[in-house]
């Protein structure tokens, strides 16, 4: 499946696959994520699971990033 989103008018595109076993157990795999000079400013970093709007906040970052060709895994159980 293809992804395609924008963040304050930055393209963002991701491929990938989402999958529910029988336990409840969920993984969401996006690949070929792309994003040219993307800002992760409040409203982005709220829509990001927990474990990334901490990895952002230690970072400090500021400024804009960018992904090129990368890999996101999100994995959970339950609703």
């Amino acid at each position: 499946h293809d992804l395609r989103a924008s963040h304050e008018g930055v393209p963002i595109t991701a491929g990938g696959w989402a999958d529910v076993n029988a336990d409840g157990e969920w993984q969401v795999h996006l690949n070929r994520v792309n994003a040219n000079q993307l800002r992760p400013d409040d409203q982005l970093r709220a829509a990001l699971t927990t474990g990334w709007r901490q990895t952002l906040s230690r970072l400090g970052q500021q400024g804009r990033v960018s992904l090129v060709d990368s890999e996101v895994d999100f994995r959970g159980r339950g609703a």
